[in-house]
Formats: structure tokens, C-alpha cells, sequence
């Protein structure tokens, strides 16, 4: 269990990056952060998808049948990301990395525990 959840820490890292690089050039060019923040998001549960698959679980399960499960999960994820961000800049006026990184840990936990039990 320790070394699969290393594995997804590691695939998340990835994915993280990428949603995290997404999300600061789309800043930088005056979008929303919500909105970018979400756009990172499905590029960073991309890679996520493909490490997660073929790497921290090693499914045998066909992509279709992932895939179909995979996909709430991620709107969940969205949501989830949306609400902490969205609360942490507008309500508590959190300065957005501090933000990001708390919404990124609520996505985090309620991955690893959907992916663990339902998708892969």
C-alpha cells in the first residue's frame, strides 16, 4: 500500500506540475484563476490518467471501462479544486499559491481514495 501510494504521489507530482505551469501562464495572461486553475486541471488529470493507468496501478481493466470511472472522478476533482480556490480567494483573501496548494490537497485526498476503491 506505502509503495502504491508513493507511485500516486508521484504520478500526482506530474500532474500537478503541469496543472500548476498551466495555470500560471494562463494568470499571466489576465484569465480568471478559477477558470485557469481549472484548465490546468484537466491537462494535469491527463497525465495523471496515463501514469495512474499504466504505472501506480497497473490496471488490466480496458481504457473504456477506466475511463467511464475516471471521468466523475475528475468533474469531482473540479469541483472540489473550484470550491477550495474560489472560498480561499474571495472569502479569506489568500494570497493564490497558498490557495492553489490547499486545493490541491483536498484533490488529493479524494483521488487517491476514489482511484483506490472505484477506477483502477
Amino acid at each position: 500500500m506505502l509503495t502504491r501510494i508513493g507511485k500516486f504521489v508521484a504520478g500526482g507530482g506530474m500532474g500537478t506540475l503541469c496543472h500548476y505551469v498551466m495555470l500560471w501562464i494562463m494568470v499571466k495572461h489576465h484569465f480568471n484563476p478559477v477558470a485557469s486553475s481549472g484548465c490546468g486541471l484537466i491537462a494535469g488529470a491527463t497525465v495523471v490518467y496515463i501514469i495512474n493507468y499504466y504505472f501506480t496501478f497497473s490496471s488490466s481493466k480496458k481504457h473504456f471501462d477506466a475511463m467511464k470511472r475516471f471521468l466523475p472522478m475528475v468533474v469531482l476533482g473540479f469541483c472540489v479544486n473550484g470550491l477550495i480556490l474560489g472560498l480561499a480567494l474571495e472569502c479569506f483573501a489568500l494570497p493564490l499559491p497558498l490557495s492553489q496548494v490547499m486545493a490541491t490537497a483536498g484533490q488529493f485526498l479524494c483521488g487517491f481514495t476514489i482511484s483506490l476503491l472505484w477506477v483502477f
